[in-house]
């Protein structure tokens, strides 16, 4: 806050007659009010750049998909993930279908093994797919982390 101060982005003011000590002020200043402006946009900038790598990621691991010959995947993880898959899937004109949503692996012991090419693992690793693979009875190569 000294720092802030310092720098003339905010203003205090207390009401010393108060007894409530938490009876202070802070104001933005208007070169404050431009600092965090600055400070917004920056985060909204970094945030896009992020999302724009994370779109091409998915885009390219799901064009990967379609090469390999699989057609029905069974996608492992959250609904705004799978809506946003099915988008870029659209876009693409990729051949491939997102058959099936299973909130975590566990959901995949009720969907039938042979409705799906694949299933895709939102949070997944290699170690995931073996542990997974052991308790659904799926084979290790019809199990691949999104990531």
């Amino acid at each position: 806050l000294k720092s802030l101060l310092e720098k003339g982005f905010v203003k205090v003011g207390n009401f010393r007659k108060s007894p409530n000590k938490s009876g202070y002020i802070y104001l933005l200043t208007p070169k404050g009010i431009h600092a965090k402006s600055r400070l917004a946009a920056r985060f909204i900038t970094s945030k896009l750049i992020e999302y724009e790598s994370l779109r091409g990621r998915l885009a390219d691991k799901l064009q990967a998909l379609e090469e390999n010959g699989h057609r029905m995947i069974a996608f492992v993880g959250p609904q705004v993930v799978k809506d946003f898959a099915e988008t870029l899937i659209r876009e693409r004109g990729l051949n491939i279908s997102l058959a099936n949503r299973c909130k975590t692996w566990r959901d995949l012991k009720t969907v039938d093994p042979t409705c799906f090419d694949i299933a895709l693992l939102f949070d997944g690793s290699s170690e995931t797919t073996a542990k997974i693979s052991d308790a659904t009875g799926i084979p290790r190569e019809k199990i691949v982390p999104l990531w």
